[in-house]
């Protein structure tokens, strides 16, 4: 068991043996306070020190103590066996090292526990250090010594010091407990030699050439931040002199703002207000005409005198510039003219050589193989303009030819629902039969009338779109194929069929009408359904429209296209019981009022528009319908906004539309292609 450890101090100073006072015991690592010490140490509390301590009055120092191996001392049963310094603890737990650092290494402290030159500072983690003291060079108090302070070691610390009981105020450590092991070391020297420390650091690892701040700069900025109290332990007075800074420029702002108030309302009042705002204005005038005929005439006078080559060369290269500018505006206007004129030649020189080369065929026979050498010239010289095909076929009737009138003036798209209604008017037709007859067939469908009004009503509805021209394929029962379309059988002949698509492949602005008379004297199941998708596809030129008819008369009933109505658009084509324009025209010789269209202006709807209808279809989305549709959209668009393109296309679908205005000649048109169907089952059977 170790012996007991005592705090106390000498009673008087002694010069060879002195008498100590004990002020408390170490237990449990920490000091305790007791008031009566006549047990501990008998007979009178006290200790003797045989020997001389090293310690004055008033200074605390531990110590522990022996039985006095003499018996004739008198009262001294107890005798000093060893002392040693005590050490004063500074509580820093709970705040920031580097606030205990600046107090013991840079601020100082006023006193410290006399006869002991150390001080234990506790930090967080129950961590301690021990620093050396001494006194301050630059003021009274204590400051830790600058020796080993790079290396400070740091020690555990024994918690069980702060429950004890405080000295004259003070909390001292335990010798031997209170400090434990060492755990670490710390730098704790001063800022200005951390600082010069790490400048010089930073220029070794640097280089000389890379560091921004040369060696004997150093020494010099340290010196000048001391000098001025700028390090962190130093500017202790720039806080508060902050803090009277901001309330006087605070009162200095409110005191300006209150004079510039006071001027305010001094200058609000009306009298004074209007003769400064007159005094200014007077003032403002005469300094600015002051200025303006002093300098205006001085600076100009100097800047020409200065500048009078630029000015002149300023001059004639702008007089260059208009003179470059008035050409290229005549070489403009050239180059547009002579674009018009070539591309209004071209179109002339074109529908000349095509009207030409129809005329070739009626040339007397004597001239027949002069005739077919320049007609199959000028073909292949229009052929080589685009996709393979033959303009001319030779030897065709007139009703086959595709002929070139003299153009009309091209319509412009905003007006064609108007100039159809007014075609279908005139020649005693439907106008909204004629519109769905317009989108379907410059949809990709085949338009299929009955044969008795088929003539009729596509030369009105020609009268609107081609100036009135139709070709006319008068179908026999030799067609068995797409093939004989294109091709007459057994003569091999290019057909009326031939003529028009190729006509329309020549010139895509122009639109191209045929009508394939007479479906029923034909083998429909063979040809038509080829034909129907052939003109659908991407194949068939846009500006091709396609009509046919059809009658009862069926030539093979066993031949007939079960498919027919769903495949193809059917409509009545029934004219009015009145006396049309058409007619009254025709029985006075007058000219059919006829217009064109260019089918390269025809406006289409985008991806969006396409997608934003499609949406809102209410019928069944199939395939097959939504190809049909969205296919009369885009046929339909070109006809807004006199008519609504939707409206239009959704008559197309499979939806129940029963009131509808255009669906009702679809339906119409389908029960009539049914009946006639029916009856050529009946014939068949």
């Amino acid at each position: 068991m170790n012996p007991p450890v005592y705090l106390g101090e000498a009673a008087y100073d002694g010069v060879k043996f002195a008498r100590v006072q004990p002020r408390a015991l170490a237990e449990d690592g920490a000091w305790r306070i007791y008031q009566d010490w006549r047990e501990a140490l008998p007979n009178e509390g006290k200790a003797f020190a045989p020997r001389p301590l090293r310690f004055r009055v008033g200074e605390l120092f531990a110590f522990d103590v022996q039985p006095n191996p003499r018996t004739d001392t008198g009262p001294d049963r107890q005798i000093v066996a060893s002392c040693v310094e005590v050490e004063e603890v500074l509580d820093f737990r709970d705040r920031d090292p580097e606030i205990a650092r600046r107090l013991v290494v840079e601020a100082g402290l006023q006193s410290k526990v006399p006869g002991t030159s150390h001080v234990v500072v506790a930090l967080r983690d129950g961590l301690c250090v021990r620093v050396r003291l001494e006194k301050h060079q630059g003021g009274p108090g204590f400051v830790a010594a600058w020796e080993g302070l790079n290396r400070l070691a740091v020690h555990v610390l024994d918690p069980a010091v702060f429950a004890g009981n405080k000295i004259g105020g003070r909390l001292l450590a335990v010798p031997g407990v209170t400090i434990g092991k060492q755990v670490g070391v710390t730098n704790w020297c001063p800022d200005a030699d951390l600082l010069e420390a790490v400048l010089k650091r930073l220029r070794r690892v640097s280089g000389a050439e890379a560091s921004p701040i040369s060696r004997t700069q150093i020494a010099p900025l340290i010196s000048y931040l001391k000098n001025a109290a700028l390090l962190p332990s130093l500017g202790t007075d720039l806080e508060p002199v902050r803090g009277r800074i901001g309330t006087l420029a605070a009162s200095l702002g409110e005191n300006t703002r209150g004079l510039e108030e006071l001027v305010d309302l001094v200058g609000r009042l009306r009298p004074v207000e209007a003769r400064l705002k007159a005094a200014a204005a007077q003032r403002r005038a005469e300094i600015e005409a002051e200025l303006r005929s002093e300098l205006e005439g001085q600076v100009r006078a100097e800047i020409e005198a200065r500048h009078t080559e630029l000015i002149a060369a300023r001059d004639r290269l702008q007089n260059e510039l208009t003179d470059l500018e008035a050409l290229a505006g005549l070489a403009r206007q050239e180059a547009a003219a002579t674009t018009a004129a070539r591309d209004e030649l071209g179109a002339a020189l074109r529908d000349e050589l095509i009207a030409l080369q129809g005329r070739l065929e009626e040339a007397p026979g004597s001239e027949a193989v002069t005739a077919a050498e320049l007609s199959a010239r000028i073909a292949a010289r229009l052929r080589a303009r685009g996709d393979e095909s033959e303009l001319s076929p030779g030897e065709s009737p007139p009703w086959a030819r595709a002929r070139v009138r003299p153009r009309e003036p091209v319509r412009k798209w905003e007006t064609a629902v108007e100039t159809i209604n007014g075609a279908a008017k005139y020649f005693g037709f439907s106008p909204d039969e004629m519109l769905v007859a317009d989108v379907a067939a410059r949809s990709g469908a085949l338009v299929v009338l009955p044969e008795a009004e088929a003539n009729a009503f596509v030369h009105a509805y020609a009268s609107a779109m081609t100036c009135g021209e139709v070709v006319r394929q008068a179908l026999d029962p030799s067609i068995l194929s797409i093939d004989d379309l294109w091709r007459q059988p057994g003569g091999g002949r290019p057909t009326a069929f031939a003529t028009a698509w190729a006509a329309a492949s020549l010139d895509t602005r122009r639109f191209r009408v045929v009508l394939l008379d007479g479906l029923q004297r034909t083998p429909m199941n063979l040809w038509i359904p080829s034909l129907v998708d052939v003109v659908a596809g991407a194949s068939r030129p846009r500006n091709l429209l396609l009509f046919a008819s059809l009658s009862r008369d069926v030539l093979d009933p066993a031949r007939v296209w079960q498919g027919l109505e769903s495949a193809v658009t059917g409509l009545v084509a029934k004219r009015s019981g009145t006396l049309s324009p058409q007619i009254l025209a025709a029985a006075t010789g007058s000219l059919v009022p006829v217009s064109c269209f260019d089918a390269e202006a025809a406006a289409t709807p985008d991806r969006r528009d396409i997608f934003e209808f499609v949406e809102g279809f209410s019928g069944e989305p199939v395939p097959a319908t939504l190809r049909r549709i969205t296919s009369v959209l885009r046929a339909a668009w070109a006809l807004a906004p006199a008519a609504a393109p939707s409206q239009i296309a959704s008559a197309f679908g499979d939806g129940d539309q029963a009131d509808d205005r255009f669906r009702l000649h679809l339906v119409a048109g389908t029960e009539w292609l049914r009946s006639v169907q029916n009856s050529f089952q009946e014939r068949r059977e």
